[in-house]
């Protein structure tokens, strides 16, 4: 046996293993690469070596290439140059995978003359959600051995698929289970007894049928609407379709060049930032290192509504059996029948099977006795904002909960410090707070108070990843992160559509659309504002500003063009400074009949109209 510090290389008779270990996910890193050219040169000096078996140790096969290397100098011609001496091979080379091949990893199987997989492995290639393409090979050889169409498929749809499906696209030759290893020179042995030899992927052509003008068209629209906005996707295609008329040596210079352009783009920058920020949210400042996460084996959940519902399907999708609780047997009813609604509609769409939703329905009970909560590790409060409610029901939680149980509020505004101190154990008690849909959104905000002890919030983040939930960390605040940031995109909306910005222009001019939440808060304050004045607490933290509306809207859309187009906007100062009444004319908040249905001149709202937007 010949050993470097992360790859190995061994002898089963006339089959060489090439092992590597390179915890904890086996990344292609500069070292990876370096030990495996090393060993290849050893390898080529070995004598009676009939096949070769490519594995990885440990949880999975290559998880895909460093991201830390991104913001240096380009790599690609280094993993051109290692996978093509892998498909150069003599012999025939096995890739034996296992746990979840992403990007890289899948690349050096393709490189490989035969794949063979674990049942339960995972494949995909990910890369147009950071920005840029595969660059290792995956837009040449994959259309190479799957075709264009379905080559498109896996790299636009960017989630990990099943040995099912990928065995049914051609990319997988067998299926193997027990030892990997052993199963893994057994299929060796089996190919050379059959006469099989080396199969490489890069002397195969792409079969035009699969990249038609009708394809393509269908193929390129499907990304504009999937990825608005973004260039990787279409990139993507561009680097799939060379294969088709390039030899590969020239396809995969033209990769290449295509993959370090897109590294260059705001977009890609933008989306690496954003995939190690997911990482560091999860690293708590300050929190002990010895601290712990205590177990979580069963959950409970206060709230049959839309909120509590979401919540229990994340539970049960996580394997963790969840009990709901409601006040009434009607409500109860109501909500599991929502649930039971929302997996129906997973089954339909083909999303999940029949058997996994009645495994995970058999997960979630219901109850409308406290009493069913008490062997519950977690219990997440997730009823209507009002404190004085969440205050009571935190009280008899306290009375029934079982010692160190977490207990957590789904609450997005209201002060956790006070519903904490509802109880007499005010360390275990937490904000989850998740967004609706909670079995879609991944975002998960966790409030911690003063008195929220270290091993409650390492529970809650470490909680976070069973959950498929992106923990951010926060302390009691008005708003906390998400609405807090949502406060100053719906100011913004809402003096635009003051000035004269019609609703439909003001979402197209607000960054193509990407302020989603400013509008639909414009709609909410169109109705809420007829039947209330403006009370709400003044966070103290977003500074008051016209010039994102001046950066949004053109001097002839502030100007001109609004006179044209809406009606002349005044406010009559009354005697009292408190208060600045609202005039009847107002301009519309949308087209058409479209009409804001404010409060007559004679209701009241407390600041000037422009302050009422400032907060």
């Amino acid at each position: 046996m010949s050993e470097g510090r992360i790859v190995s290389l061994a002898t089963d008779g006339e089959i060489a293993v090439i092992s590597v270990n390179n915890p904890p996910v086996n990344t292609i890193t500069a070292a990876v690469r370096q030990e495996l050219s090393n060993a290849l040169d050893r390898l080529v000096r070995l004598a009676g070596v009939k096949a070769v078996v490519l594995r990885c140790e440990g949880s999975t096969f290559f998880s895909g290439a460093d991201i830390g290397e991104f913001s240096g100098p380009p790599r690609e011609a280094e993993y051109r140059s290692l996978f093509a001496r892998f498909e150069a091979l003599p012999v025939p080379v096995i890739a034996t995978m296992h746990g979840t091949v992403l990007g890289g990893g899948l690349e050096i199987a393709l490189a490989c003359h035969y794949r063979i997989a674990e049942p339960r492995t995972r494949f995909g290639l990910p890369e147009v959600t950071l920005g840029i393409i595969p660059g290792a090979g995956g837009t040449q050889r994959l259309p190479r051995l799957i075709g264009a169409e379905r080559a498109l498929e896996l790299i636009l749809g960017a989630r990990p698929v099943d040995t099912k499906i990928v065995l049914e696209y051609g990319l997988l030759d067998a299926v193997i289970g027990g030892d990997l290893q052993a199963a893994a020179v057994n299929y060796a042995r089996r190919l050379l007894a059959e006469g099989k030899g080396p199969r490489r992927t890069g002397e195969r052509t792409v079969d035009p049928a699969t990249a038609s003008p009708q394809i393509v068209e269908r193929m390129t629209a499907c990304a504009r609407t999937q990825y608005p906005n973004r260039m990787a996707p279409l990139t993507a295609i561009e680097a799939v379709l060379s294969s088709t008329r390039m030899p590969l040596d020239e396809g995969l210079l033209l990769e290449e060049k295509l993959v370090n352009g897109a590294k260059a783009t705001p977009e890609c920058r933008g989306s690496v930032h954003v995939f190690f920020a997911e990482r560091e949210t999860r690293k708590v400042p300050g929190l002990p290192p010895e601290t712990c996460s205590r177990p979580v084996r069963k959950a409970a959940i206060i709230g049959t509504g839309t909120m509590g519902g979401g919540i229990a399907i994340c539970c049960a999708n996580a394997g963790i059996p969840v009990t709901l609780l409601d006040a009434d047997a009607k409500g109860l009813e109501r909500g599991l029948a929502g649930i039971e609604r929302i997996y129906a509609s997973m089954v339909k769409r083909g999303r999940m099977t029949a058997d996994d939703k009645a495994q995970r329905m058999a997960l979630i009970g219901g109850s409308l006795d406290y009493g069913a909560l008490a062997d519950a590790d977690v219990v997440i409060e997730a009823v209507f904002e009002s404190v004085e409610l969440k205050k009571r029901i935190f009280g008899q939680l306290d009375k029934v909960a079982k010692a160190g149980a977490v207990l957590a509020t789904n609450t997005s505004t209201l002060d956790v410090e006070k519903i904490a101190l509802a109880t007499s154990r005010p360390q275990d008690v937490i904000g989850m707070h998740f967004f609706s849909p909670a079995n879609v959104m991944p975002l998960l905000e966790v409030v911690r108070t003063r008195h929220t002890a270290p091993d409650t919030i390492r529970t809650v983040m470490d909680l976070a990843r069973p959950l498929r939930k992106t923990p951010v960390l926060a302390n009691v605040c008005y708003g906390f992160i998400g609405n807090r940031m949502m406060e100053g995109y719906a100011r913004e909306a809402q003096r635009m559509v003051l000035e004269g910005a019609t609703r439909a222009r003001s979402t197209a001019r607000s960054s193509n659309g990407a302020w989603p939440w400013a509008f639909s808060a414009c709609s909410t304050w169109r109705a809420s504002m007829s039947e209330s004045t403006c009370t709400r607490p003044t966070p103290t933290a977003i500074p008051s500003t016209r010039r994102t509306t001046r950066r949004i809207l053109p001097s002839w859309k502030r100007g001109a063009w609004a006179r044209r187009t809406a009606r002349a906007t005044t406010a009559t100062r009354p005697a009292t400074a408190s208060a600045t009444t609202i005039p009847r004319r107002w301009p519309s908040c949308g087209s058409g009949r479209a009409r804001c249905k404010f409060p007559s001149a004679s209701t009241p709202m407390r600041r000037s109209p422009s302050a009422a937007f400032t907060r």
